[in-house]
């Protein structure tokens, strides 16, 4: 059986960690991300372990693990943020029962709805901020083209839902 001593434990901690000795700042929140709460602290953390600052283009805050907001290297988001995203029965579950059969009966995925509805959002707010009357209303417009198929149409109301709603969170 492997033995380890506290001593080696921790030697490989702070190795990983790189508080054994300073890094260039990128290597620095490229070992684990740096927890950016309470805000600010991202700062505190990347002084322990590296001398300067990454270049602002280079890392990005992101709601990572357990969904605290972490600094991360740009090029990594994914590897932060890829268990956050459930499955596709964990977003039916997420969104409800209703909108998902509203979606799925207009051919497409509950993601592909989300995916839609995030990217109306995007583009809705894209001028500025609006308050959420006329946010939804932007919103249901933008969707509804791209959410359905044929004859049918995913409601007004569900788009708004998904947007203002549980939705708008996801995506």
């Amino acid at each position: 059986m492997l033995s380890v001593e506290t001593d080696q434990a921790l030697a490989f901690r702070l190795a990983g960690h790189h508080l054994h000795a300073h890094t260039d700042p990128l290597t620095a929140v490229a070992a684990c991300g740096l927890q950016e709460f309470p805000p600010g602290w991202a700062a505190v953390a990347l002084r322990a372990r590296a001398k300067g600052e990454p270049d602002p283009e280079e890392v990005v805050v992101v709601n990572a693990m357990r969904g605290a907001p972490y600094l991360v290297p740009r090029a990594d988001v994914a590897v932060f943020t890829r268990a956050l995203v459930p499955d596709d029965d964990g977003l039916k579950a997420l969104v409800g029962t209703n909108p998902a059969k509203e979606v799925q009966a207009e051919g497409f995925s509950v993601r592909e709805a989300l995916d839609r509805v995030g990217a109306a959002a995007r583009d809705g707010l894209a001028g500025g901020p609006l308050d959420r009357d006329a946010f939804l209303r932007r919103c249901a417009s933008a969707c509804r083209p791209g959410c359905c198929r044929g004859a049918g149409a995913v409601r007004a109301t569900t788009c708004a839902q998904a947007c203002g709603g549980r939705w708008g969170r996801s995506g």
